[in-house]
């Protein structure tokens, strides 16, 4: 594993940053996936790009339109139950 730092070397940690990390790259396919079923072909844009564009906070106006009223729909959902 190709880490710059890590946050500790016991077993404990190791297993914490792993399980941290596939919970940091599920939460990111999620959006992903949900943003590429309601954006334009046009506007599509690759898995890894995406990543980088977004953790640069310069994600496509199409993009930042779609996930926000995804965001919006999950709210109404989460407050009707």
């Amino acid at each position: 594993m190709n880490v710059p730092t890590l946050f500790g070397t016991t077993e404990n940690a190791v297993y914490g940053q792993l399980y941290s990390a596939l919970i940091v790259y599920v939460l990111l396919k999620f959006l992903y996936d949900t943003g590429s079923s309601v954006v334009p072909r046009h506007a599509t844009l690759a898995f890894a790009k995406f990543s980088r564009i977004l953790l640069h906070d310069q994600l496509p106006e199409i993009w930042l339109v779609k996930l926000s009223l995804f965001r919006e729909k999950s709210a109404h959902f989460y407050t009707a139950l």
